[in-house]
């Protein structure tokens, strides 16, 4: 089983190689639209062409939110880690307590949904 962390480098990856922000969405009467990236300067660069209004809004905001779900994932990975008793001998979780093994349900269940329990 991979850990979260394992699982989440390659999101990350994908997020630093996308086309960074901040992005113009243009609206149309019709309901279609542009989606822009600020370039140097007060150049804009034509990034997607989305015709439905839903799409413009998922794409212009994915980065943030992306970026927002990274961050708590790490905080509640970062708090659920393996509880070692005397150094090589694992007790289970340092929030969930000794008795429930490693991973804890909550690092097991971040695995899995993240498709590293596979």
């Amino acid at each position: 089983m991979s850990t979260p962390d394992q699982a989440l480098a390659p999101i990350k990856a994908r997020l630093e190689a996308a086309t960074p922000g901040p992005f113009i969405v243009t609206r149309y009467e019709h309901g279609g639209g542009r989606m822009f990236v600020e370039a140097e300067g007060s150049r804009r660069e034509l990034i997607a062409d989305t015709f439905k209004i839903g799409d413009r809004e998922f794409y212009a905001e994915a980065p943030t939110d992306i970026t927002r779900l990274l961050a708590a994932v790490e905080v509640v990975t970062a708090l659920h880690t393996e509880d070692m008793f005397r150094g090589h001998m694992s007790n289970g979780c340092k929030v969930c307590g000794g008795g429930v093994g490693w991973p804890c349900p909550t690092v097991a269940a971040l695995s899995e949904a993240l498709g590293g329990g596979k």
